[in-house]
């Protein structure tokens, strides 16, 4: 077992303080990843966490998650599977290590135009991103309202309360943003990574009644429709997907004009 794993832990305390911290820096992050799976019960393997920012708070992040002890920087960027060109797109904005400059345990931070596209990035205070959002954009990692409690074979749920801020995309929004990552990611290669992450969300977060398929903006509801009906293949569904939201998007510019 390497040093940082026998040190360091990928636990709800180092969550809630990295979240804290970039919170504090003036950014608002958006927990995602498998960590983000494990919340909504989805049982995963946790070897990094990732945040969504936007790109214009990257210098503040960056600044503050350089002062956190637990962190260090690459010891070689150029041996770093992270800066490898066969890693899984999108590219993240910036990483470190959890625990030594050589760890396999890495903190993430992603942009959010890459991950979550249009979805308006939360930059209003975090209590009123939680509770005030009319559209349930984002919740609180620990709303036991929304998310599961802990289970024996599934993931951890909902956070416990106090040790800092964590907020999370909704159900809807997280499916939307697998989706659209699955059909940008088609002829690259790395589209069937993130359907399955859509049956993961399929399987355990639909399947335990966690998701509400109204929320779905188009053209993601007809994704949805057509992916649980078996009305194409994955890669059609896909190909449809794209092409809807290529023509949603001429339709907006046609109409600002």
């Amino acid at each position: 077992m390497s040093e940082a794993a026998t040190y360091f832990k990928i636990d709800q305390a180092l969550v809630k303080s990295l979240s804290q911290t970039l919170i504090d820096s003036g950014v608002t992050p958006i927990l995602w990843g498998d960590y983000l799976l494990t919340i909504y019960g989805v049982p995963s393997i946790v070897g990094c966490l990732d945040f969504i920012i936007p790109k214009e708070g990257l210098p503040g992040a960056i600044s503050a998650l350089k002062k956190m002890e637990k962190l260090c920087m690459c010891s070689d960027i150029r041996a770093c599977s992270v800066a490898r060109e066969e890693r899984l797109p999108p590219i993240p904005l910036f990483h470190m290590h959890l625990g030594t400059p050589a760890s396999k345990l890495y903190v993430y931070l992603w942009s959010h135009s890459e991950i979550l596209g249009s979805v308006p990035e939360a930059k209003i205070p975090v209590r009123t991103a939680i509770e005030k959002n009319p559209t349930r954009l984002y919740i609180s990692a620990s709303d036991k309202s929304v998310l599961p409690e802990p289970r024996p074979g599934r993931g951890r749920g909902a956070l416990s309360e106090g040790g800092g801020q964590v907020i999370v995309p909704s159900s809807h929004i997280m499916l939307e943003a697998y989706i659209r990552l699955s059909a940008a990611h088609l002829d690259g290669g790395h589209g069937p990574f993130y359907l399955s992450m859509i049956t993961y969300v399929e399987e355990y977060i639909a399947g335990d009644g966690l998701l509400d398929e109204k929320l779905l903006s188009e053209p993601a509801q007809t994704f949805w429709q057509g992916w649980q009906q078996g009305e194409l293949s994955m890669w059609g569904l896909c190909r449809r997907f794209t092409s809807d939201l290529e023509a949603s998007q001429l339709l907006t510019i046609h109409q600002s004009q």
